[in-house]
């Protein structure tokens, strides 16, 4: 399994001396979904689940709505790769930094 930087197993906190165990966030499953793909390579649900860590009706379910949104894209073969959206988000984020670092008009 690939190290993600998104942790989707219960993370332990201390609150007034006492450890406690908290389930992981839908945010950071989503994280760790998104984490999950590398340039240039599509994934099966199956993949997608195994390097997250999370259980296959959940990464079904999340991966449908990234879907739905535009987030993620499924090819002719049931393989997924980052979506338009996301795509653009990127695009705009590379616009923004090049306006902050002076590069740009």
């Amino acid at each position: 399994m690939i190290p993600s930087r998104y942790d989707c197993h219960h993370e332990e906190n201390v609150v007034s001396g006492n450890r406690i165990s908290e389930p992981p966030t839908v945010t950071s499953r989503v994280l760790a979904i998104l984490d999950s793909f590398t340039p240039g390579r599509s994934l099966s649900l199956v993949e997608i689940s195994r390097r997250t860590g999370l259980a296959a009706s959940t990464t079904h379910r999340l991966v449908s709505e990234l879907r739905a949104w535009g987030a993620l894209e499924r090819d002719e073969r049931l393989r997924y790769r980052i979506g338009p959206r996301l795509r653009e988000l990127a695009r705009l984020t590379e616009s923004m930094t090049d306006r902050f670092d002076g590069t740009e008009g």
